[in-house]
């Protein structure tokens, strides 16, 4: 899997979503993939906002969740809370689809998590970007079986290269819920690091 796949993943969802199966969203998807996939060698961190809050200055009900290691454990049954709602988008000039999440998601932005998942490998350079999904590569959002809502890009504090395609890891990180970067997932994990099960 190359670094390309990477950025299919964060806008083709975009597109999945909003496809009418016409050659006209084909074009578009392929124009857009064409002229930006040289840029992603030096892809910028994500435009949101990743600044960790202080713990403490966070409202939530910490009795709503289970813990461990002062980490909320999430499941991707959670994350499947979100809506698409069409809006328009300068860089392709074109309505596309955008995640609405759910409330009890947005308890859950800039919170340090626990999620296991399926390893999505990637040829990044440095090792520190990776995909983990819901579902095993065969039936992943890549190859048509699920939603954005069952991936998510993982930021890792350390570089590993050697992870098997499949492999179910569970991570430790800060979550962000991006709706606005489509050069990324709708879930991020930030300063993420392997946890021993």
């Amino acid at each position: 899997m190359n670094k390309i796949i990477h950025f299919i993943c964060g806008i083709s969802f975009f597109f999945l979503l909003s496809c009418d199966h016409e050659n006209k969203t084909t074009s578009v998807a392929s124009e857009v993939k064409d002229s930006i996939a040289a840029e992603l060698a030096n892809r910028p961190e994500p435009s949101i906002d990743l600044t960790i809050p202080d713990k403490d200055s966070i409202d939530m009900d910490s009795s709503e969740y289970k813990w461990k290691d002062d980490h909320i454990v999430i499941d991707w049954q959670m994350l499947g809370k979100v809506i698409y709602e069409d809006r328009y988008n300068e860089e392709v000039d074109t309505l596309i689809p955008y995640p609405v999440f759910h409330p009890s998601l947005h308890k859950l932005d800039k919170q340090r998590v626990h999620i296991k998942g399926y390893v999505l490998p990637l040829s990044e350079d440095d090792g520190k970007l990776h995909i983990i999904s819901s579902n095993p590569m065969s039936t992943c959002f890549f190859c048509g079986g699920a939603g954005p809502e069952s991936v998510m890009d993982v930021m890792t504090v350390e570089a590993h290269t050697s992870f098997e395609e499949d492999a179910i890891i569970t991570f430790s990180g800060t979550l962000f819920l991006n709706d606005e970067d489509v050069q990324h997932m709708i879930y991020i994990l930030k300063n993420a690091e392997i946890v021993k099960d």
